[in-house]
């Protein structure tokens, strides 16, 4: 009987973002990282950034193209506005924000 391999042990993952809300008002992690709460750059579309780090973060409302600090970033669902807040998807906070902003 053949002895299959063990797998290597799984890198543990650094403690970052926790949220059990699916959106995230973008305040609240701008606010949890030392940023200011975001600010409207455009009426149409509605655009929105924050500085976090020396470096800004763009968003627009209902485009999945997000930039930090001129570099294209895609993300999974487009920010959309709850409850007069800009809010993105929690997946693509810890995906995509939480490195960046490390």
């Amino acid at each position: 009987m053949a002895v299959l391999p063990t797998p290597p042990p799984r890198p543990a993952v650094a403690p970052g973002f926790q949220s059990e809300q699916t959106w995230v008002p973008l305040a609240l992690w701008a606010k949890l990282h030392g940023a200011d709460a975001p600010h409207r750059l455009s009426e149409l579309p509605p655009t929105y950034a924050i500085s976090i780090s020396n470096q800004v973060l763009v968003v627009q409302i209902g485009s999945r193209s997000a930039f930090w600090d001129g570099v294209e970033l895609r993300l999974g669902f487009s920010p959309q506005i709850s409850e007069g807040e800009v809010c993105l998807h929690r997946l693509d906070v810890i995906k995509n924000l939480e490195p960046l902003a490390k």
